[in-house]
């Protein structure tokens, strides 16, 4: 795990590099730029962090990020809330890896507790590209008293699947043979990357609601559907929506004010003053024919999608 720590808002243009590029309803792209030089983490508490013992109120904020959603846009908003809203943001190491069985589970529950210990504090957000699973069981026996919340994001499936495609073909070694592909021409040939077969296993959105059964990660299987969706209304406070992104934003405030107080005022007022596309690369919206195309295979995703706007947007 590492610790991430705020600077002061009158230096932050000078210490962020560029990081991802969003959209939202395909007009405006979202560039936010990370923090390079790191203060201590004392500066975080308006008072000195005491040792955690059991009997201490704990508040943790689990944010299971999705790939290709804004997640890291999220991730650098807390960040830089960490110091007026007093918590500490503890970013959990291991993002390659998003299915875990049960040993691994517990194991990275565990180590959260322990690092939270270590740290000290009342308040934290944890974050980490992980499918779904309830932490709060293994976190209540070192801390009893702890209450655990949950937030994500999703996005458009069509605009994710896009978006993740040329991510890979800017960034991967190993996709030399994509490096002239458009995402149209490769939904067309049929290529792996671009092809959703019923059945088969893929790194989708409803993985990340449903959890770690081999069944969440089939396309179009209903099981996995219904179980995101109750995972979603037991267990997540908020789950964002990167083309409702005002929305998301004022939910998120108002919902879980104790973390994302002045939320929309530090994403108004700082983030979008600056607007560079990190990924220069990719085309702006996909061909109408394609994405009718690829609707037509992601029917549960689009049902998830917009089962989590409508609760969103109720």
């Amino acid at each position: 795990m590492r610790q991430s720590s705020p600077t002061t808002r009158s230096n932050r243009t000078a210490k962020i590099v560029a990081t991802a590029a969003i959209f939202n309803a395909g007009i405006i792209c979202l560039v936010f730029y990370m923090t390079t030089n790191q203060s201590s983490p004392s500066v975080l508490f308006k008072q000195k962090a005491e040792e955690i013992s059991p009997e201490n109120p704990i508040s943790l904020l689990f944010f299971n990020r999705v790939p290709k959603t804004g997640s890291e846009l999220f991730a650098l908003l807390l960040q830089w809330l960490q110091e007026p809203n007093n918590f500490l943001q503890l970013r959990l190491s291991g993002n390659e890896k998003r299915k875990l069985d049960s040993m691994e589970r517990k194991e990275m529950t565990i180590n959260l507790a322990d690092d939270m210990k270590v740290k000290g504090g009342e308040k934290f957000v944890a974050d980490r590209h992980v499918y779904f699973f309830d932490v709060k069981e293994d976190m209540t026996r070192r801390f009893p008293s702890a209450e655990v919340k949950y937030f994500s994001t999703i996005r458009d499936p069509v605009e994710k699947a896009a978006s993740r495609f040329y991510y890979s073909r800017a960034t991967s070694r190993n996709q030399t043979r994509l490096h002239d592909t458009s995402f149209e021409a490769c939904v067309a040939q049929g290529m792996p990357e671009c092809r959703f077969l019923d059945g088969e296993s893929y790194d989708l959105t409803i993985p990340y609601f449903c959890g770690h059964h081999d069944d969440c990660l089939k396309l179009n299987n209903q099981w996995a559907f219904q179980q995101a969706k109750e995972n979603v209304e037991k267990h997540f406070t908020v789950v964002g929506v990167l083309e409702e992104l005002n929305v998301t934003l004022a939910t998120l405030e108002n919902n879980l004010p104790e973390f994302f107080h002045g939320v929309q005022k530090l994403y108004f007022d700082d983030l979008m003053k600056v607007k560079w596309n990190y990924n220069k690369e990719r085309p702006r919206g996909v061909e109408s024919a394609v994405a009718d195309r690829l609707r037509q295979n992601l029917t549960l995703e689009y049902a998830f999608y917009n089962f989590v706007k409508q609760r969103l947007l109720s």
